[in-house]
């Protein structure tokens, strides 16, 4: 698993320390040999010179990459904040067109609140007529009870066919 974010840096910060620290101990090393350097030692001086110079060119070299490290870090984080603020402006659009969506919808809600309370008076008036109608349909049977009645004493006054043959 890759090392995140703060782990790079913290390690980068470290190395700096480690580094400036090293270079105080070089910088004691050399404080000394000059101060004991006398007659015969100039030899021993220049080793010594030759090998500060070279754990002060290690230590530069290693700087310079801790250095590199951090810049390619700081770039990353650069990246990733612009990344994410387009990302967010992103969202943030996003919800906007929802906003307004849900205002649409909201606004259909209503108008379809009226439109049932409409069809409601109609289902109403409806339920009247067909209360009415069925006033009306008892009426018909009534009458048509009266009818068959009077049918059927009319039927009854009336002569019987004659049969065919009996004449």
């Amino acid at each position: 698993m890759p090392a995140t974010l703060e782990e790079r840096v913290e390690a980068v910060e470290t190395a700096v320390k480690d580094s400036q620290a090293a270079t105080g101990t070089l910088e004691t090393r050399v404080s000394n040999l000059e101060t004991f350097a006398g007659p015969g030692q100039s030899a021993a001086l220049s080793a010594n010179l030759q090998e500060v110079r070279v754990m002060l060119a290690g230590i530069d070299s290693r700087q310079k990459r801790l250095e590199e490290g951090q810049t390619q870090l700081v770039a990353g984080q650069r990246q990733l904040r612009d990344e994410l603020k387009s990302g967010l402006n992103d969202l943030r659009a996003e919800v906007d067109d929802l906003k307004g969506d849900v205002g649409t919808l909201k606004g259909d809600v209503g108008t379809l609140k009226g439109d049932i309370a409409e069809l409601k008076g109609d289902v109403g008036t409806l339920k009247g007529d067909m209360a009415e109608v069925k006033g009306d349909v008892g009426t018909l049977k009534g009458d048509m009870a009266e009818v068959k009645g009077t049918l059927a004493e009319i039927l009854t006054r009336l002569p019987r066919p004659a049969e065919p043959g009996s004449n």
